[in-house]
C-alpha cells in the first residue's frame, strides 16, 4: 500500500509491506523506466538525494528507501529480525507494493550487498545491476580468508557489536546488563548541535540498570520515555531496551521536546523482554532521593555503584537483582539495599548470611565495606519477606531503620510514570476496611428504609379500605373436628 502522491520532482511517501511502514524518496516521471537505490551503512536514503535528481530529470522513475532500522516504522528490535533474508524481502516488497515487476538496481556499501543477493537470488526481476563500494558476495567472502588486510578493514562489522567499543571503560558494566549495540552521530542545525549516543539492550531490566548506572546522583528529573534525567547540556533517558545519552552545545526551550519526539520513536520490545523490572516499586517514596537510586544486574555494575554489602555476600552466581536506595530520615542519610533473589529458599540463605556478617561485625577474617564501616551499628539491620531480602545502612538509629525496614513494599506492583506514586500496604488494607463499613452501613440503611416503605405502604392501604392498620383483629382460626 503506498500514498497516492503524484511524482514529477523528488518527493517523499510511505510504502507499507510485510507489516512495516517504509520512508521512501522518489522522483522521475510514473512512465520512466523504475530504479531502486538501496543505501549503505550508517546511511539513509539522503545519500541519493543528488543522483534522484539527475537520474528523474533524466526520464528514469526512482525509489530510494530508508530501509529496515532506519525507517521509523520499521525498527524491529530482535536482531534475528535484521537478517539477510528479511532485508531482501523488504526491497522485493516495497517495489510490490508500488506495482513494479521489473527494475533498474543500485546499491553502495551495505546496500551493494543487498544489491547482489537480490540479483542472484531473483535475476527474472532486476533489468540491470550497479553496486559501488561492495564486491560480489563469493568474491568478498574469499578475502576475508585471504587477504588480512581486508579482514581488518571489515572488522568493524563485529566491532559495533561489542560493549567496548560502545564504551570502553565500562565494558563488563554493559555485558552485565546485556548489551546488544549501540549506534552514535552528530546533528547540526542552525542554533544547536546535539551528540547523541543510543545503546540497545536485550531487555527492559538491561536498560534501566545502565541508565541508572549512567545517571548522575543529584542530577534534574526529566519526564522522557521511561524516565530521564538532566546534568548541564547533557541529558540521558531511557525507553524500551534502549539508553539515549544525549550532548547538546546548549540547553533550549526545545531540547526536552525534541528528545520526548526522539523517545516515542525508540523501538519498543515486546513480550516479557519489554517489561520494566518491578524492583523499583518496593522502595518506599517518603523520603527518597530519587535520582540516586541504583539498579545492578551483576558485581561490577553494583561495585561501581557504590554498593553497601560485599559482592561476595550477595552472590551474583545465584541471579540476583539488587536496588540500591539513599534516604534522608530523621536520625540521619542512609542506604535501603533490596536484593531479589529467584526462590524464597536462596532469599531465607542469603538474608541469614548478611545478618551474621552485620551482627559479627568489623572482623580481620570478614572486614566491613567502606560503607559499612561508616554506618552506625544501629543501622545495620534485615528483613525478609519470600523473595526479598532488605538491608539498612548509614546513618539511621535503630528505630529509623526498622521503620525504613517496615514501609518495604514486599508485595510491590510498580506503574510505570504513575502520577499517584507508591501506596503502601497499610494504606491499601485500611482503604479496604473503610470500603466494607462503608458498604455494610449503606446495605443497612437500604434494608431499614425498604421496610419502613413496604410496611407503611400496606398500612395506609388497610386504612383506606377501612380496616384497622394492623392486620392482628383479622386472624382466623382453623378448626379441626377430629374424632
Amino acid at each position: 500500500m503506498v500514498d497516492d502522491l503524484e511524482c514529477s520532482r523528488r518527493q517523499t511517501r510511505t510504502v507499507t509491506c510485510g507489516g512495516f511502514s517504509f520512508t521512501v524518496d522518489e522522483a522521475g516521471p510514473r512512465d520512466g523506466s523504475p530504479v531502486l537505490m538501496l543505501h549503505g551503512f550508517p546511511q539513509s536514503r539522503h545519500a541519493w538525494w543528488r543522483q534522484l535528481d539527475a537520474l528523474g530529470n533524466a526520464g528514469f522513475h526512482c525509489f530510494a528507501p530508508d530501509q529496515r532500522g532506519y525507517s521509523a516504522g520499521a525498527r524491529p528490535i530482535e536482531s534475528e529480525a535484521y537478517a539477510l533474508d528479511k532485508l531482501v524481502g523488504d526491497a522485493l516488497g516495497i517495489m510490490d507494493a508500488v506495482g513494479i515487476e521489473r527494475f533498474h538496481l543500485v546499491g553502495h556499501d551495505w546496500g551493494g550487498h543487498l544489491a547482489w543477493t537480490l540479483a542472484i537470488r531473483t535475476p527474472k526481476r532486476v533489468i540491470s545491476l550497479a553496486v559501488l563500494s561492495r564486491p560480489h558476495p563469493a568474491a568478498f567472502t574469499e578475502s576475508l580468508k585471504r587477504d588480512p588486510e581486508q579482514a581488518g578493514r571489515s572488522a568493524h562489522h563485529a566491532t559495533l557489536l561489542a560493549p567496548g567499543t560502545a564504551d570502553a571503560a565500562n565494558a563488563q558494566v554493559l555485558t552485565e546488563d546485556g548489551f546488544r549495540d549501540f549506534a552514535s552521530g552528530t546533528y547540526k542545525s542552525n542554533v544547536n548541535t546535539v551528540t547523541i549516543r543510543a545503546m540497545r539492550f536485550g531487555d527492559a531490566s538491561g536498560a534501566y540498570a545502565a541508565y541508572t548506572f549512567y545517571r548522575v546522583p543529584g542530577t534534574a528529573p526529566e519526564d522522557i520515555g521511561k524516565g530521564g534525567a538532566a546534568n548541564g547540556a547533557r541529558v540521558l533517558f531511557w525507553n524500551g531496551a534502549t539508553v539515549v545519552d544525549a550532548k547538546f552545545d546548549h540547553l533550549t526551550a526545545m531540547s526536552a521536546a525534541a528528545l520526548r519526539d526522539l523517545a516515542d520513536k525508540v523501538p519498543m520490545v515486546g513480550g516479557a523482554a519489554g517489561v520494566p523490572p518491578p524492583l523499583p516499586g518496593f522502595l518506599p517514596r517518603t523520603d527518597l532521593e530519587p535520582t540516586h537510586t541504583r539498579y545492578s544486574l551483576g558485581p561490577e555494575a553494583y561495585t561501581r555503584s557504590g554498593g553497601v554489602l560485599p559482592v561476595a555476600l550477595i552472590d551474583f552466581s545465584k541471579s540476583p537483582e539488587v536496588l540500591s536506595g539513599a534516604f534522608n530520615l530523621r536520625s540521619g542519610e542512609g542506604t535501603l539495599t533490596i536484593i531479589e533473589y529467584p526462590t524464597p529458599q536462596i532469599a531465607a540463605a542469603r538474608e541469614r548470611a548478611i545478618a551474621a556478617y552485620l551482627k559479627a561485625g568489623n572482623q580481620p577474617q570478614q572486614p566491613f565495606t567502606e560503607a559499612l564501616q561508616n554506618s552506625n551499628t544501629q543501622a545495620l539491620a534485615t528483613r525478609r519477606s519470600a523473595l526479598l531480602v532488605a538491608v539498612t545502612s548509614g546513618g539511621f538509629d535503630a528505630a529509623d531503620a526498622h521503620k525504613l525496614l517496615e514501609k518495604v513494599n514486599y508485595e510491590a506492583a510498580v506503574t510505570w510514570n504513575n502520577p499517584a506514586g507508591y501506596i503502601s500496604e497499610p494504606t491499601k488494607a485500611a482503604r479496604l476496611l473503610v470500603n466494607v463499613v462503608t458498604f455494610c452501613l449503606i446495605a443497612c440503611g437500604a434494608t431499614f428504609l425498604l421496610g419502613i416503605f413496604l410496611g407503611g405502604g400496606r398500612a395506609l392501604y388497610r386504612v383506606a379500605r377501612g380496616k384497622s392498620a394492623s392486620s392482628v383483629d383479622d386472624m382466623e382460626f382453623i378448626k379441626l373436628n377430629l374424632r
